[in-house]
């Protein structure tokens, strides 16, 4: 028995390890979509101060001004375009059908839930495609690690950014395995996804730049001349620069009528209050740290085992003569061409972050989905040899002993199953123990749980007209039914850029200008705002690290 898929015959031994490894995959799929649902049951304290960020409600409040008022300000107030163009409208979606904001909360992380799953039906067409099962069931359930890191349950765009990566590998791996027919179709969706790339996060503009300059060089080489080229896929390649333009292009007008800049303004922020904290051997050590998935960095305690085990895995993954034609070809060697697609833009990416003395402290987590799917793949794909030579090296002996009436192809492919399927188990039984331990240990008493019952008093004690200020505005400016503006500027208005960041204007004189009542927040605002008379209203109880204390201040007229 055979089937055809992605260019060949497949033969019964590997038309069964697909099939098992889609079933090992849904069951994964379907039991993470279950556990993070029921956190959701948990009720809205925990779930703002175990499963959220103060960012998460950047996007919220904003959202929710948006469908209701019909501008884009997370004040009220202020027109802003601080957000990630794509997520941001699909959680402004999302509001125009939700009536609270608790059940508004609840959806938008049922979506973050849903993409996290979503991913695995791209990863399961990633190995279906290189003709690998035990390719995409172990990127699976490293990639089940993590979601369940916690990195993807908080509501904010890398669930989104981690699902079109997804599906810009398996688009790059059918350009690289499809015939010139099938090659040019995935050569489109792959633009349209790297488009949707850059809409998800702005700085993953150089990721799509190279895989996309990576993908047509990769058909010029299938073509096998300029004029061969020209005549299989100018006309695509044509139609896809002129959508890349079109989509970029987009993009800066679709900022510019949200809040007046072709630059979002938590992007201008970013880029200019960056400063060097150490040498250039120094950040580029960090980076490459900071950019390593959790099913590597919590097993290997050292930088010396990271480094190791990451340089290691490059070099399984390629081997020796890895880029020679022969390395290349083959459905490894299209890993191989996939693996080397990621590994430029990765380089680049990481020396852009370096070169623009950006440390990694100040890189969230959230914005390190390129990153970490890179290694992912990298790893699963150097593992992926390694299981491959164990079966075969077990499946020698058994075929030889008399009575086995099976060939040693058939028998390897059993061998196979049954490490997938006890790999599964043992991912599975590691993830859900340590996520069961870390959310009984969990508590209400986190910073975000501080902000949440900071908002609670003062949507019981402050006039509903009053006009609020905070640095850190999401959790207050979402649940204190007050108008919040906005003091780290990320979701202000590019007017506060200007004149307060990075102009003239004192923060004193543009409370007063704005009329600004009360200040809450933890920093030490007291010494910021010298010249101002406040009267300490509220003081919460710190949170569990003893570092979060809430004050609510009154500006004294």
């Amino acid at each position: 028995m055979a089937c055809f898929d992605g260019g060949r015959i497949m033969d019964a031994s590997e038309e069964r390890m697909q099939r098992y490894s889609l079933i090992a995959i849904a069951v994964l799929a379907f039991v993470h979509l279950g556990i993070q649902l029921t956190l959701l049951s948990k009720g809205v304290e925990f779930v703002v101060a175990n499963l959220t960020i103060d960012d998460t409600y950047y996007y919220l409040q904003t959202a929710w001004n948006t469908a209701r008022a019909g501008t884009v300000s997370f004040d009220g107030i202020h027109s802003t375009n601080g957000v990630q163009l794509l997520w941001f409208w699909i959680v402004a979606a999302i509001a125009v059908f939700v009536k609270t904001k608790t059940a508004f909360l609840c959806a938008v992380l049922i979506a973050c839930f849903i993409l996290n799953v979503l991913c695995y039906f791209a990863i399961w067409r990633i190995g279906t495609v290189l003709h690998s099962a035990w390719l995409s069931l172990l990127i699976a359930l490293f990639w089940s690690v993590e979601v369940f890191s916690g990195t993807y349950f908080i509501g904010v765009e890398n669930s989104l950014h981690a699902l079109v990566i997804w599906c810009v590998i398996w688009q790059l791996a059918a350009v690289a395995a499809a015939d010139e027919v099938k090659a040019r179709r995935h050569f489109y969706i792959l633009t349209v996804l790297l488009i949707a790339n850059v809409w998800t996060r702005l700085d993953a503009a150089l990721f799509s730049l190279f895989i996309f300059v990576f993908s047509m060089a990769l058909l010029r080489v299938k073509s096998g001349s300029a004029e061969a080229f020209s005549a299989r896929y100018g006309k695509a390649a044509a139609l896809c620069i002129v959508a890349a333009i079109a989509g970029m292009a987009g993009m800066f007008l679709a900022y510019r009528m949200m809040g007046g800049s072709m630059l979002p303004v938590s992007a201008l922020i970013k880029l200019t209050s960056q400063r060097e904290t150490g040498s250039l051997l120094e950040r580029m050590h960090e980076n490459y740290t900071f950019s390593i998935p959790h099913i590597l960095a919590a097993p290997l305690r050292t930088d010396t085992m990271r480094a190791a085990i990451g340089g290691g895995s490059l070099v399984a993954a390629f081997g020796f003569g890895g880029f020679s034609s022969s390395g290349l070809s083959g459905d490894r060697g299209a890993a191989r061409i996939v693996l080397l697609g990621l590994l430029i833009p990765f380089a680049a990416y990481a020396a852009l972050v370096v070169a623009l003395k950006i440390w990694n402290a100040d890189y969230f987590v959230w914005y390190r989905s390129p990153l970490y799917i890179f290694w992912i793949f990298t790893f699963a794909f150097a593992l992926t040899t390694f299981f491959d030579g164990i079966a075969e090296i077990l499946a020698r002996p058994l075929a030889a002993l008399k009575g086995w009436r099976s060939s040693e192809g058939a028998i390897a492919g059993r061998i196979g199953v049954i490490l997938m399927l006890a790999i599964s188990a043992a991912t599975l039984s590691h993830c859900g123990i340590g996520f069961s331990k870390r959310m009984k240990s969990s508590t209400l008493n986190t910073a975000c749980g501080v902000y949440y019952d900071t908002a609670r008093w003062m949507d019981e004690n402050l006039p509903d007209t009053a006009v609020c200020a905070a640095w850190n505005a999401g959790v207050v400016g979402y649940f204190s039914e007050r108008r919040v503006i906005n003091l780290d500027g990320l979701v202000n208005g590019i007017d506060y850029y200007k004149t307060v960041l990075r102009g003239d204007t004192e923060l004193e004189m543009y409370l007063r200008q704005n009329n600004v009542e009360y200040i809450a927040d933890y920093i030490d605002y007291e010494s910021i705002l010298p010249s101002l008379a406040l009267q300490r209203l509220y003081a919460s109880p710190p949170d569990k690290w003893g570092r979060v204390v809430m004050k609510v201040s009154e500006i004294e007229r």
